[in-house]
């Protein structure tokens, strides 16, 4: 039992140390955490703004940036981003937030994103009636077509991330970043 202990000890401070992040130990096991602001600079880079859609024939959306939202309440992460839409030959501009909650599928290793809501949709011009029934429309539609979205899965062959797969127990949303538990 001890060996097993310190070698769950050995692979989260690697993991932590990799991944630039926190390690707490508690009653209720091991926590790696991620801040926000480590979470907001790999958003950053993996999206690469300015992002231009081309929605053919209906038009296309633009989107500069977006900001990491966390929703430690509902177990969300969320994204609000700032948007520029062109469409049969009008232009509208606004906001529009969603979020999702972080799942671990224990079997396959397989970090996902369930429960999607579309939280806010603003526009200049666009009554808040309108907004609201777009944003409960566009959920609902979310949550009938998009089931389940892979983000990561962990690597069998590389021995960390093998080890995190059995011991990852589940994520949670907190007020200032993500913590990954570890099962004691």
């Amino acid at each position: 039992m001890a060996a097993r202990m310190i070698g769950v000890l050995a692979a989260c401070c690697l993991a932590a140390t990799a991944c630039s992040s926190a390690m707490e130990i508690g009653p209720d096991g091991i926590r790696v955490r991620m801040k926000a602001s480590d979470l907001q600079q790999r958003l950053d880079r993996a999206a690469g703004f300015p992002v231009h859609r081309s929605i053919q024939p209906l038009g296309s959306i633009e989107v500069d940036s977006a900001r990491l939202v966390l929703e430690p309440g509902d177990n969300a992460l969320g994204l609000s981003m700032p948007v520029k839409v062109r469409t049969l030959g009008r232009s509208w501009s606004g906001r529009v937030a969603f979020s999702a909650a972080p799942g671990y599928d224990r079997d396959t290793g397989t970090i996902y994103l369930h429960r999607f809501a579309l939280r806010e949709v603003q526009g200049t011009g666009l009554p808040s009636e309108i907004s609201d029934l777009c944003a409960g429309i566009l959920t609902q539609a979310l949550r009938d077509s998009v089931k389940r979205v892979d983000v990561y899965t962990l690597d069998r062959g590389n021995s960390r991330e093998n080890a995190a797969r059995y011991l990852l127990k589940d994520i949670e949303v907190q007020e200032d970043g993500v913590a990954f538990h570890l099962a004691p």
